[in-house]
């Protein structure tokens, strides 16, 4: 009888991981019920502190990071080393942060499964111990797919039949496109707000997403791609090559300035992972891009941090883990 492929349960997760994230020369790291800060001038570790029940880290406006735990949140600012304790915003399963672009101070604060959107501000008064919602956006049809916040208070998100757009004042666009409809598991922010980028399990698209869904450009994607990052028009697309004796494989194709053939960087391999047929579920793929400083961050095999220009590693946190003593409280 043969071994059961132990990549045929693997998909992208239902909602994107948030353990890592850029912000202004710096990147933060969730692990192990702390947060690690990596200074991208030269590769050295800012600052390391506890943060037990962390889930989410975000990049802010103008620097610095949030961190969502299941009882307060953390604002660690541009040029800090300590955490600021804040309010807590109401926590109900799985969540995904969209900070605002426009103010430091805001984010919308998505609950998956649930189709209404609120707006968080650090600087209000809080009620008794929680942030006070600002306001809500309705998700109206959406199919719980994939959601876009482009930090301006406007949204895309997908439905059964497309993509939907909701624009600063509110007004909803419908957008359908039978090639999309049901399919996209990821959306991503282009350099131009008019247009996104969208992958499907066969394809990476840049789509017109305004007045009507129109197909800009297509990319054929390898086999199974789990994560997606897009930043002024480049776009990391992460895929699982296989798994063996020696652990994950993993690749990134990279298409810079939205075209191809992609730059392609090869990930180390997880070594020591166990390979089962169960691996593929407890795996939690993420990757994200900074074009400034042409580097990529992926997750869910310990950090690597890859110079994508040159193809080439230039940081691991899991070697840096084993130089390191215990985090400060």
């Amino acid at each position: 009888m043969p071994e059961p492929d132990p990549l045929r349960d693997l998909s992208p997760p239902d909602a994107p991981n948030q353990r890592i994230a850029f912000s202004r020369g710096r990147l933060a790291w969730l692990q192990a019920g702390e947060l690690w800060v990596l200074s991208l001038a030269d590769l050295t570790l800012a600052t390391r502190f506890r943060a037990p029940g962390a889930r989410n880290v975000v990049g802010l406006t103008g620097g610095g990071f949030l961190v969502a735990a299941d009882d307060h949140l953390l604002r660690l600012s541009a040029l800090d080393r300590r955490p600021e304790p804040l309010p807590r915003a109401p926590r109900i399963g799985p969540t995904t942060i969209i900070p605002s672009r426009l103010e430091s101070e805001q984010f919308w604060l998505y609950y998956a499964g649930i189709a209404e959107l609120p707006r968080f501000d650090l600087g209000a008064p809080p009620r008794v111990a929680l942030l006070p919602i600002l306001d809500w956006t309705e998700l109206f049809e959406f199919d719980r797919r994939a959601l876009l916040g482009l930090g301006d208070g406007s949204f895309v998100y997908t439905t059964i039949e497309g993509v939907r757009r909701i624009d600063v004042e509110g007004r909803r666009e419908r957008l359908p496109h039978a090639e999309l409809g049901g399919r996209v598991w990821a959306l991503g922010r282009d350099r131009r707000l008019d247009r996104v980028w969208a992958a499907t399990e066969r394809h990476l698209y840049l789509l017109h997403a305004r007045d009507q869904a129109e197909v800009l450009r297509r990319f054929e994607l390898g086999a199974h791609p789990v994560a997606l990052a897009a930043e002024e028009g480049t776009v990391a697309v992460l895929r699982i090559e296989s798994f063996g004796a020696e652990g994950v494989r993993a690749v990134v194709d990279v298409y810079v300035e939205g075209r191809e053939p992609p730059r392609v960087v090869r990930l180390e391999p997880e070594v020591g992972a166990p390979v089962d047929a169960g691996l593929a579920a407890r795996l939690q793929p993420e990757i994200a891009l900074s074009v400034a400083d042409g580097l990529l961050a992926t997750g869910g095999f310990g950090l690597q941090l890859h110079d994508y220009r040159r193809g080439v590693r230039v940081y691991s946190g899991e070697a840096a883990a084993q130089k390191l003593a215990p985090a400060a409280p």
